[in-house]
């Protein structure tokens, strides 16, 4: 519970992490019985079934890493997106809104469209707000699953496999015909 006579406060929640911040004023928040005191541009963060940490300067910038997927073609219609930002900050990743852990990480599967698509994240927490622009990401989901094959002769090539090699002696005489 935040609470405030006169002034002006920001709260912002995601998952079971709320973020108190004072932009003016003051504030008093409290959780799990405890009462932290928020003098201007001083915030506090309370995870699930845990007290409001102690009066803390509100960053000046808002933290925001995204590791997006190296990947930049694929035929797979879900990615994972992994992350860090402030506790109790709120993530969108396009137009997803994304759980933040009480120590500010997140993952979360974004599901593709049929074609190009830029990626993008934003985050807005008690202090201001950040943005990460990702790779343009292209689904085709009529391309083959890439995947590097060997034989066992050291053999490589990368894409699918469409007919199986078969060993044929000298004596081979008749297509698709197998020698013993």
């Amino acid at each position: 519970v935040a609470r405030t006579r006169g002034g002006e406060l920001s709260v912002a929640r995601s998952g079971d992490t709320a973020a108190v911040g004072v932009a003016r004023g003051s504030a008093e928040f409290s959780a799990r019985g405890e009462t932290v005191v928020l003098r201007e541009g001083q915030q506090s963060v309370a995870a699930a079934g845990r007290p409001p940490s102690a009066p803390a300067p509100i960053p000046a910038s808002l933290l925001l890493k995204v590791a997006w997927p190296e990947e930049r073609t694929t035929n797979r219609r879900r990615i994972v997106v992994t992350g860090r930002t402030e506790p109790g900050a709120v993530v969108l990743l396009g137009k997803d809104r994304v759980e933040v852990g009480p120590d500010g990480r997140f993952t979360h599967v974004i599901v593709l469209g049929e074609g190009r698509q830029k990626l993008a994240a934003r985050a807005h927490s008690v202090g201001g707000s950040a943005a990460a622009e990702g790779p343009v990401i292209v689904l085709d989901t009529r391309a083959p699953d890439p995947r590097a094959i060997s034989s066992a002769s050291g053999f490589r090539f990368w894409g699918i496999m469409l007919d199986p090699v078969v060993n044929v002696s000298p004596n081979f005489t008749k297509p698709n015909s197998l020698v013993p």
